[in-house]
């Protein structure tokens, strides 16, 4: 037998309350996160990475000691069907999700433009002759590339000189600190690179800000832990507002 249209309109509510039954039958006590034992899987970027586990492990530490985090790749599955399915219980990043998905902000973030602070040619100020003149280092998770950066440069016909496309961020400082290359990234994440020898600059153009969210699938929300991690994922976000912005 097929669903009928109805009980496919019918699927996510069903989720939704079959989670908040199962939360009454299986956590009758007052939830306590240092009597927590579970492991949560996050599926988040690089960057994300960067930004918010360390102050999360330490967090998780003191009040959960028992408590387990797996991170997976965002690159790894499809977002949607991954909480729908339970494979991640929480994705952290900005991501196109369908019916049945929450969705919360973390923070906001700005594009800074990072160079060698030894640049022969870029020194306190960045033009947009420069911008275009110069190659850059492209961050391209899975070969995408960054979508939101792409569209804004495009929409303003501008065109960057790509000259190396990376997978992963974290070599990024070095790279800057052997070539005149310039790198376009979110503000928050140049603020935990070793800053020795570079040099934060105000981008030459205007580019968007960074939406970053948590996603949860609609079974999970009413569970105690699971709504309990996303409180704490949100607190150190907040933490975040008042970080470093373009150029500081």
């Amino acid at each position: 037998m097929r669903p009928t249209p109805r009980a496919h309109e019918l699927a996510p509510l069903i989720d939704e309350v079959l989670g908040a039954v199962r939360t009454v039958l299986l956590e009758p006590t007052a939830f306590a996160p240092a009597d927590l034992e579970r492991v949560f899987r996050l599926s988040m970027s690089d960057y994300s990475e960067l930004i918010l586990l360390p102050p999360l492990i330490e967090a998780l530490h003191e009040q959960a000691p028992s408590v387990q985090i797996e991170v997976l790749s965002t690159a790894a599955f499809q977002p949607q069907h991954a909480l729908e399915t339970g494979r991640i219980d929480l994705l952290i990043g900005n991501q196109d999700v369908g019916a049945g998905v929450y969705q919360q902000e973390l923070f906001v973030d700005e594009f800074v433009c990072v160079v060698s602070a030894t640049h022969p040619a870029i020194k306190r100020r960045l033009t947009l002759n420069q911008y275009l003149k110069q190659s850059h280092v492209l961050f391209a998770p899975q070969g995408r590339g960054d979508r939101l950066l792409d569209e804004a440069l495009r929409k303003q016909r501008v065109e960057r000189r790509v000259a190396l496309r990376l997978p992963h961020i974290q070599s990024i400082p070095h790279i800057l600190h052997r070539t005149p290359h310039i790198v376009t990234i979110p503000a928050k994440f140049a603020a935990t690179m070793d800053r020795a020898g570079l040099r934060p600059l105000t981008p030459p153009v205007d580019l968007p800000s960074l939406q970053v969210m948590q996603y949860w699938h609609q079974a999970v929300h009413q569970d105690p832990a699971h709504r309990w991690l996303r409180h704490l994922v949100h607190e150190i976000a907040q933490r975040l507002h008042d970080g470093p912005g373009p150029g500081s």
